[in-house]
């Protein structure tokens, strides 16, 4: 590659197309490969899915005839129907992501909750503040 050390790896999204597990499963033994590479531990390795890492599915959103109620942000316009978001289901929609890399990888979860997403991460011995920056994640 050009270079003889890593001293972190920030990979910032689109692991695989459409939440592909297949996908997930050849970026892990890539990462995994890298990382191995180099010497690197899991804590200096830091992913964030992008919009192609999660999976369409239909029970994450109610359908609608109208956005009577809804506010700016929590529907979207397919041709002549109104997709709801819902709250409870559309988080699930990176479950392929934290299940086959993220947690495969990391040794927990990724967050469901969009706040516990968002975190920094310090690096205090080289003074490099990673902000993770999967709060911006626009899907």
């Amino acid at each position: 590659m050009g270079f003889q050390q890593l001293d972190y790896l920030v990979i910032s999204g689109d692991f695989t197309d459409r939440g592909s597990i297949g996908g997930f499963e050849k970026a892990y033994e890539f990462v995994s490969g890298l990382a191995h590479e180099f010497d690197l531990s899991a804590e200096r390795c830091i992913f964030v899915p992008g919009n192609h890492d999660v999976q369409d599915l239909r029970e994450a959103y109610e359908w609608r005839e109208t956005d009577d109620g809804l506010k700016d942000g929590e529907w979207v316009r397919k041709e002549d129907i109104i997709l709801a978001c819902n709250k409870v289901k559309y988080p699930e929609r990176f479950k392929a992501f934290s299940d086959c890399f993220f947690h495969k990888f990391l040794q927990r979860p990724y967050p469901a909750d969009y706040l516990a997403q968002g975190i920094a991460i310090p690096f205090w011995e080289t003074g490099i503040q990673f902000p993770n920056p999967e709060l911006l994640l626009a899907d």
